[in-house]
């Protein structure tokens, strides 16, 4: 958890993450994508987390979909970096005219917060905890969001485009 962006500050204490290499039909499934279509990549890499990581609490109940959204593409990246070995099937991004970079999870860096924004931060609950000045409200808690909040808003959202609601 601690090699996570989130460097595991929003998962309960004891929160363990396991990944394996996506299998052949994973790959297939992959290749199978409209590149073309925003949509369709998002569930392919949701179907890549749901088939290829494992999330534990202490507790016992966790699941592909409280991943954090913030710790989401590393994670994506350490199983596609598991998955093919160094130097097959390198993902690239043009940066210019004449330059590419070679992305792999060690790209991504740690969440940097503001040192100030660290006293907010709540030990007990995972979370940011800021005070109100409304007396009944008193304090909010702020918790980022997991790929499953994403998922059920993003799946919200198009049922209401396709209902045209």
């Amino acid at each position: 958890m601690s090699s996570l962006p989130s460097q595991g500050l929003f998962y309960p204490e004891g929160a363990r993450l396991f990944i394996r290499a996506a299998s052949g039909g994973d790959i297939r499934h992959w290749s199978m994508t409209d590149e073309n279509s925003l949509e369709e990549i998002d569930n392919a890499l949701n179907y890549i987390l749901e088939r290829c990581m494992k999330i534990t609490f202490p507790n016992g109940n966790a699941s592909w979909k409280d991943l954090k959204e913030v710790d989401r593409i590393y994670t994506i990246l350490a199983i596609r970096d598991f998955t093919f070995t160094e130097g097959n099937n390198e993902l690239k991004i043009k940066v210019s005219e004449h330059q590419t970079v070679t992305v792999h999870k060690d790209n991504i860096d740690f969440i940097k917060l503001n040192e100030k924004m660290y006293k907010y931060y709540n030990e007990e609950k995972r979370c940011f905890t800021f005070p109100v000045k409304n007396p009944r409200v008193g304090k909010i808690n702020f918790y980022f969001p997991s790929v499953g909040v994403n998922k059920w808003l993003k799946d919200y959202l198009i049922r209401k485009r396709d209902r045209q609601e």
